[in-house]
């Protein structure tokens, strides 16, 4: 129908709808909401094997920055409008495709719409340790995990965007801790994952096509088993062993305690089926058995349009819908059920940190009238909730440091209190923590040996760099003492004195004089002794002001006339060299001075290494003498 109108309306202009554009609409504002979808921008780099950067892009992101590019072109760099609570929600990139949308004459400008300048500029990459994906080993890949300039980067960023932390918001409930449920790994669980780990080896020895088994399959499975084991086509028994008993166990408990109160379960994966086992299923089944009326309960996969959507909304904030179930992308935006929420469940982990924020957005929000609220993360131990909380404690490390408010240094590496909660699940779900100490601790021996080879090679450096200060000072010195004095002898003449010599030098430094000297003529202006050097620069020839040892170079034309001139005008103005001299000598001894003060104050790498070297060997002395730190004792 829209398409028949629209095409009526064309035809009573005789306009060719083949031939309407974009740019033809003649739109002079756009405004794009949730403009985080649109941050896949193509990247042109040099850089290889980081992990975490796509270069690629998307014909979605491509087609607005043209869109957006032509809008701002046809109103003087302004008329786009970009909308989002999460500007960084996945990696370093997110930063640079924003400016790039909002600022492209800046970054133009400042050469950093070339992504490797602009991340020469804001980053480093770095070798870390992580846990491989089937979470049997660990690795060393390079990611962009330090960060710098973050002022500049931040003061450049707000000239287009406004944000603010959420720290210390008046009218939010109060979190005071989150609540980990770790799972214990059943045998089952285990075998699988071991199974796994055999998948992996015959995908890396390219025993198997990618067609028939990939990494991303062993990374969905092993997501699948860490839920449910029955969404891997094995049997989960509902018991201690289980995500669904521990989370109906805790969410019946505050549903009996905090009467009237509601609580979100959140789960991306195994959502609502009629047929086959889902979660969501099982979740309500459980709960009714424990006595939840299912009158109470609710799927928000259910409610399809925005009027039923809202109606549920009413019910779970008027407290007749106690318990509701959805995914992160259904459940997570825009759905606002904070008025009586008590608690949210994290059944499973989102991949991206802005999801997370999302979830957790619904209770944390104002117009909850709880005081204190609650938020349960279950972990099965030992399965791929390790990786995938690692995955969001890499990616959020950035977001954090950037976003955090205006109290960040200019470079930042360490995790601040709301990443290092990720780090610690990571390590209540890890099944070996002392191999990843120790690879964490070999790597970080690695990195202080790089440290002190470079700081050593700075030393060097800057030892010369120092006696030759000291070399150009002594110079400076002289020099400066000469243009004093020659400063103090011209104080002691006047206009008529400048007026006579100039009069008497009239039409005697002509270009033959200047380029036919044997490096001895000389020539007494003002009591002063200039000397006409014998091999002249063609292009600009000088002659030189002599006190003492020390020369001072007056440049010379081919007017004899304008030489006088010149020859006057410098001396009139020689406090100026003065000034340059005593400027110039002011550097080289700040200069030598922040170059002793790094010398004093040199970081004593060989205590560190010499501690790390320790703390390694402790950690190695642990292993070998329990070998059952490799595999915790099983709890079947």
């Amino acid at each position: 129908y829209i398409r028949k109108i629209t095409n009526e309306f064309l035809d009573s202009f005789d306009v060719q709808k083949d031939e309407i554009t974009f740019d033809s609409l003649e739109i002079n504002t756009l405004f794009l909401d949730e403009a985080h979808n649109y941050k896949n921008l193509p990247i042109r780099t040099k850089l290889k094997d980081l992990v975490g950067i796509n270069t690629k892009g998307s014909n979605k992101c491509t087609d607005m920055m043209h869109k957006i590019r032509c809008v701002q072109i046809n109103n003087g760099g302004r008329g786009a409008v970009l909308a989002t609570g999460t500007p960084l929600c996945n990696s370093i990139s997110d930063t640079y495709a924003m400016q790039m949308y909002l600022q492209p004459e800046e970054m133009a400008r400042t050469k950093l719409d070339v992504f490797d300048n602009w991340v020469k500029t804001f980053a480093r990459p770095e070798q870390i340790c992580e846990i491989d994906v089937d979470t049997s080993r660990f690795r060393f890949v390079r990611r962009f995990s330090k960060f710098f300039n973050l002022p500049e980067l931040s003061r450049m960023f707000s000239d287009v965007a406004v944000f603010h932390a959420m720290s210390n918001v008046d009218g939010l409930p109060n979190l005071s801790e989150y609540i980990d449920v770790v799972i214990p790994k059943s045998k089952e669980l285990d075998d699988y994952m071991k199974k796994l780990c055999e998948r992996t080896e015959a995908i890396r020895c390219g025993e198997v096509s990618r067609f028939e088994d990939n990494m991303l399959k062993v990374s969905t499975d092993g997501r699948k088993a860490a839920l449910s084991l029955n969404l891997v086509g094995l049997e989960q028994k509902y018991d201690k062993y289980s995500k669904v008993y521990n989370c109906v166990n805790e969410v019946v408990q505050i549903y009996k305690k905090y009467d009237g109160c509601s609580q979100l379960i959140f789960c991306d994966y195994s959502t609502p089926k009629v047929e086959n086992f889902n979660v969501y299923g099982e979740l309500k089944t459980r709960l009714i058995e424990s006595g939840i009326p299912a009158k109470e309960i609710a799927f928000i996969h259910s409610y399809k349009s925005e009027s039923t959507k809202l109606k549920l909304f009413e019910d779970v904030n008027s407290g007749k819908v106690r318990v509701l179930i959805g995914s992160t992308f259904k459940l997570g935006i825009g759905a606002n059920v904070q008025t009586k929420l008590k608690a949210i469940h994290h059944l499973d982990v989102p991949w991206r940190p802005a999801d997370m924020v999302q979830r957790e957005g619904r209770i944390l929000r104002r117009g909850n009238q709880n005081k204190d609220v609650f938020i349960n993360r279950y972990i099965s131990h030992g399965s791929f909730d390790s990786y995938s909380w690692q995955i969001l404690e890499t990616k959020q490390k950035f977001i954090s440091q950037f976003l955090n408010g205006s109290s960040y240094q200019r470079t930042v590496s360490d995790l601040e209190n709301n990443v290092l909660t990720y780090a610690q699940v990571k390590a209540l779900a890890l099944s070996q923590p002392l191999m990843k100490k120790l690879a964490e601790k070999e790597n970080e021996l690695k990195n202080v040996k790089i440290l002190q080879l470079q700081n050593e090679q700075s030393v060097e450096k800057f030892e010369e760099e120092a006696e030759d200060a000291r070399y150009q000072l002594e110079l400076i010195t002289n020099r400066l003492d000469a243009a004093k004095s020659i400063s103090k002898h011209l104080s002691g003449y006047k206009s008529s004195a400048y007026k006579q010599a100039a009069e008497v030098h009239k039409g005697i430094i002509t270009k033959d004089l200047l380029f036919s000297s044997d490096g001895k003529t000389e020539l007494i202006f003002l009591n002063l002794y200039f000397v006409i050097p014998q091999n002249q620069d063609k292009e600009k020839p000088v002659v030189h002001l002599t006190w003492g040892d020390e020369k001072f170079a007056v440049e010379m034309g081919e007017s004899p006339a304008g030489n006088v001139r010149r020859l006057v005008n410098y001396l009139k103005g020689f406090d100026k060299v003065v000034e340059k001299t005593q400027n110039l000598l002011d550097e080289y001894e700040a200069k030598l001075a922040d170059i002793e003060k790094f010398l004093s104050e040199r970081s004593d790498y060989h205590t560190q290494i010499r501690k790390l070297e320790k703390e390694r060997d402790e950690i190695m002395q642990a292993l070998s003498e329990a070998e059952k730190i490799y595999e915790p004792e099983p709890v079947w």
